[in-house]
């Protein structure tokens, strides 16, 4: 049984529209979220109470089912940075970090440093490794799998396995001692 052409050219036009709405649905969800902006993502928070970490030392802890460090570096480590002729990426360029902390000492405060502590090629996790335990290097961070090396500012020396600097997370630091990590 044959449709009448109006009754056809009906069909055809709702199938054109249903198509077309689905498609439009589609780029909108995949616009939404390539261009939702930064502000607008719920990152929960964790807030560190610094004064319990001393001169010198880190604190490992855990956000977003991460491992983290933050390390309260005394003058002779902020001394112990790595020149920049010993790293792959001295500028951070090629590391993920907040645009405010592209700086030598990459963070808000020269004192304190905040990473995730994975390796950023295997994703191993990192120990610190102080200045004076160090032997042939300035010290900082290695990563248990590979053995990568990272000055005291996360940034990967030149040599090895890895190519970019430890991510570092958006965070604030408040008086008295508080930081909030997930917050700007």
């Amino acid at each position: 049984m044959m449709l009448p052409d109006s009754r056809r050219l009906g069909l055809r036009v709702l199938a054109k529209l249903l198509a077309w709405s689905g498609v439009a649905v589609v780029a909108y969800a995949f616009l939404a979220f390539v261009f939702l902006p930064e502000g607008d993502q719920v990152v929960p928070q964790l807030e560190v109470d610094l004064s319990i970490i001393a001169p010198g030392e880190a604190w490992f802890g855990e956000w977003r089912g991460q491992k983290i460090v933050v390390l309260h570096r005394n003058e002779a480590q902020l001394a112990a940075l790595a020149p920049d002729d010993a790293l792959y990426d001295p500028a951070s360029r090629l590391s993920l970090q907040p645009s405010e902390m592209r700086n030598r000492h990459r963070s808000r405060e020269p004192a304190w440093f905040v990473a995730i502590a994975h390796g950023t090629d295997l994703s191993c996790p990192v120990r610190f490794v102080p200045p004076e335990e160090a032997g042939d290097w300035h010290g900082g961070f290695i990563d248990v799998c590979r053995g990568s090396r990272y000055d005291l500012a996360g940034r990967v020396l030149n040599g090895q396995p890895a190519k970019r600097n430890l991510a570092v997370p958006p965070y604030r630091i408040e008086p008295p001692q508080r930081l909030w990590l997930g917050a700007k």
